[in-house]
């Protein structure tokens, strides 16, 4: 399934109650460092209306053929990477 930054700009509304302004950056992270083939692109992004946070993490994961989730994590002083986020959210 193709994901469109649109997508992910609403999982963040939906997610975090804020607007995502800007696409500021894509990294790849292999949560799985023993399968690289299993690389995730996260996108951080600018965010305006949250009371704690102006950046935020997200990515896709495929659930199965007809289900994507798109994980929404906020940039915080103890969270400050695409792999921190992903890690975060595997918990």
């Amino acid at each position: 399934m193709k994901l469109r930054l649109q997508q992910m700009q609403e999982a963040i509304h939906q997610t975090h109650d804020c607007e995502a302004t800007l696409c500021i950056g894509v990294v790849e992270v292999t949560p799985d460092k023993n399968n690289p083939n299993d690389a995730i692109k996260v996108y951080l992004f600018e965010i305006e209306g949250h009371p704690t946070a102006t950046r935020c993490f997200a990515w896709a994961v495929q659930q199965n053929e007809r289900t994507l989730l798109i994980p929404a994590v906020l940039q915080t002083t103890s969270l400050q990477n695409a792999e921190q986020a992903v890690r975060s959210y595997q918990v």
